[in-house]
């Protein structure tokens, strides 16, 4: 026969593993040894390349004494990037030779110059005295005489040189023809016997006067315009 024990009068059992609070023997078919104790845990060592922050720092050697200074190089082997001595002071531009107004301008002499050719030394010497009054130099005003008046000059005698009277056979009939000194002959026929390529030199001429007369003359023509004759039958 079975004996029910009422609920709530059964003794409390511990369960497996741990051990009553009196320390009693454990019940048959429970352990009532206790767990097995783990080691402590050791307190974490700082490695040794890693020092603790609150460690105090290494003292450091004191600073070596500074070098000392290179002395100066020779004169003669200065260094590229030495300063070049100072550049002496300019004087002062003293009012005594300061200008005192403003230099004419140059464009009339030219004007002047290569119109009147000569002449236009009047208006050099003109400007250059007001601009030596006014304490400038003269020396551009002569320039702008000279420049254009030499070629000015050259032009002109090359073209008076090649430029004089050309003379032909009629040139040289109508000029016997027109002296009255030659006794006004009726007609006059010329032919060019030795001239040059302005027509001066000799020609031969038959006058005819006008009673039917005719002779023969040698007419010489200079460079100037003159003439010459000389009869010859």
């Amino acid at each position: 026969m079975t004996t029910e024990t009422p609920y709530g009068t059964e003794p409390a059992r511990p369960l497996p593993g741990f051990l009553t609070p009196d320390a009693d023997p454990a019940p048959p078919g429970y352990l009532g040894a206790p767990p097995p104790a783990y080691p402590p845990t050791p307190a974490a060592a700082h490695p040794p390349a890693y020092a603790p922050t609150w460690a105090p720092a290494p003292a450091y050697a004191p600073a070596p004494a500074p070098a000392p200074a290179p002395a100066p190089a020779p004169a003669a082997y200065a260094h590229a990037w030495a300063p070049a001595p100072a550049a002496p002071p300019v004087p002062a531009y003293t009012a005594a030779h300061a200008p005192a107004g403003k230099a004419p301008g140059v464009g009339w002499v030219v004007v002047t110059t290569l119109v009147l050719g000569a002449l236009g030394a009047i208006s050099a010497a003109l400007r250059a005295g007001k601009a030596r009054a006014a304490g400038h130099s003269t020396r551009r005003y002569w320039v702008a005489f000279w420049v254009p008046f030499v070629p000015y000059a050259v032009f002109w005698t090359a073209w008076l040189a090649t430029s004089g009277p050309e003379y032909d056979a009629t040139t040289v009939e109508q000029a016997v023809l027109s002296d009255t000194g030659a006794g006004r002959p009726a007609a006059a026929a010329c032919a060019a016997e030795l001239v040059d390529s302005d027509g001066v030199g000799t020609y031969s001429c038959l006058l005819t006067a006008a009673d039917g007369r005719q002779g023969t003359f040698r007419i010489v023509v200079s460079g100037d315009g003159r003439w010459v004759a000389q009869q010859t039958s």
